[in-house]
């Protein structure tokens, strides 16, 4: 099982990632390095795929296992389901 990442660790492997390119020859190895407190090449690369697929979800509507649904408290308007219930109760 891996380390969670801490803000700063997420905030350096953004940047990190923006350097390197997909076609950046052993790209995990140079972001492990970049990225540092003893990350591996696979750690990253692992981040990186569990990142996507968060994205993924995230597009495709399912929020669900980021504390909404597709029908219930997610509001499709921008706003937070808090203000909307404001303006039910008045």
């Amino acid at each position: 099982m891996s380390r969670p990442w801490t803000k700063r660790q997420n905030k350096l492997f953004e940047k990190v990632l923006a350097k390197y390119d997909e076609d950046t020859p052993d790209r995990w190895q140079k972001v492990a390095r970049d990225v540092g407190d003893g990350r591996s090449a696979e750690e990253v690369k692992r981040h990186y795929e569990e990142l996507e697929q968060d994205v993924k979800h995230i597009e495709e509507g399912d929020l669900r296992q980021y504390g909404g649904s597709r029908t219930g408290s997610a509001n499709t308007n921008g706003g937070s389901s808090r203000s909307g219930s404001r303006q039910e109760q008045r």
